[in-house]
């Protein structure tokens, strides 16, 4: 890359984390602030018990004094741009989702759901890791880029169709998205995803051919990935194997239990144990292992799922968005390169599509309740 658009490009990703504020600044700005009692206390156990949680899991772990007093304080800062481009992320969808619904009440939830998704996206156990906040917070500066760029998707995707000024404002919308994907690349590679998220936001939300598009996101990384290593791409592969204790296929025949392992860390939260590696989840070394054959006869199933609920307008299709958009946040880190087995930190973007289906589900049973 020449040095001086690698200079430029350094000075942008710099201010990228400013202009993330101004903007959050002004977005609460044009809000009218009238808190109720539990708003208030919400915001007082999250300011208050932030660093009493830090402090404790610090302890608990074993950390230097330095790096706990780092801990300390990173955990007792307002963590809220990524938390309130999820709220808006999540509101969007929901807001599209409720344009076709036949029941009314439907209408009124999806600001009240993306709220909800926001905070558990915020205070979830799997976004308050050590590893994530003191060695992988270039993950929450990718992942901002990211959500940035699936909003701009979808405030501007509707519009693209009108000749004359839809074409220009697409041709503007996209020019952002690229821009957005380059600094999130500059933050992490794991934005180079960006384009297969947004194929599988247009498969199930705006696409008239949401089968194909959903296919093309999962297709198309294969198909590249294929093409590298007829090109060569295999001893390169295969030298970055050298010293891991696994080898290429070990690895996928690990990864879809440790998927699994993941979402039940998000559903139970409770049972991630707190540490820097995850040595005791045993490496699978053929089909016949222990829970191999069930995890992959599970994402099968995951997958007709996700392809059935895709294109309909009902809780399924909330359900099929949520694992088509964990599954391809992972096609990076979980499949083919020789990184570590386990890491949690990975979960930071891929749960989103879970908080919205998982917020949705809870206000499904809130409106149950209360007509009982």
């Amino acid at each position: 890359m020449p040095t001086g658009l690698e200079s430029s490009l350094h000075i942008v990703a710099q201010a990228a984390v400013p202009v993330l504020l101004v903007t959050l600044g002004i977005q609460i700005s044009r809000t009218r602030f009238r808190p109720a009692g539990g708003d208030l206390l919400a915001a007082s156990l999250r300011l208050g018990f932030g660093p009493v949680a830090a402090y404790t899991a610090a302890v608990i772990v074993g950390l230097s004094p330095l790096t706990t007093h780092v801990f300390v304080l990173q955990l007792a800062t307002p963590t809220a741009v990524n938390a309130l481009l999820v709220s808006v992320l999540v509101s969007l969808l929901m807001l599209r989702f409720a344009q076709d619904a036949r029941d009314p009440w439907r209408v009124a939830t999806p600001f009240r759901v993306g709220i909800l998704a926001g905070a558990i996206f915020l205070l979830h156990t799997l976004q308050l890791t050590a590893v994530l906040h003191d060695v992988q917070r270039m993950v929450l500066l990718a992942t901002a880029f990211q959500l940035l760029a699936v909003i701009v998707y979808l405030r501007g995707r509707e519009g693209w169709a009108t000749r004359g000024a839809g074409r220009v404002k697409a041709c503007n919308d996209l020019t952002v998205i690229a821009l957005l994907c380059l600094l999130g690349f500059f933050s992490k590679e794991n934005a180079l995803l960006t384009p297969l998220l947004l194929l599988v936001v247009e498969a199930f939300w705006f696409s008239h051919r949401p089968r194909t598009v959903l296919l093309l996101a999962f297709a198309a990384p294969a198909a590249l990935l294929a093409i590298w290593l007829l090109l060569g791409g295999t001893g390169v592969l295969q030298e970055m194997y050298v010293g891991r204790s696994f080898d290429l296929a070990d690895r996928l025949l690990t990864q879809p239990r440790v998927l699994w392992i993941y979402l039940y860390w998000f559903f139970a939260p409770a049972s991630l144990t707190a540490g820097w590696n995850h040595d005791d989840i045993t490496i699978s070394r053929a089909l016949t292992d222990p829970w191999v054959m069930e995890s992959v006869i599970g994402w099968c199933v995951a997958a007709l799922l996700m392809f059935f609920s895709a294109g309909r307008n009902h809780a399924l299709k909330l359900a099929g968005f949520a694992l088509a958009w964990f599954l391809v946040s992972h096609l990076m880190e979980s499949t083919v390169v020789p990184l570590e087995m386990v890491f949690e930190h990975r979960n930071y973007g891929a749960i989103v599509g879970m908080t919205m289906a998982v917020s949705f589900l809870l206000f499904l049973i809130e409106i149950g309740r209360a007509h009982v």
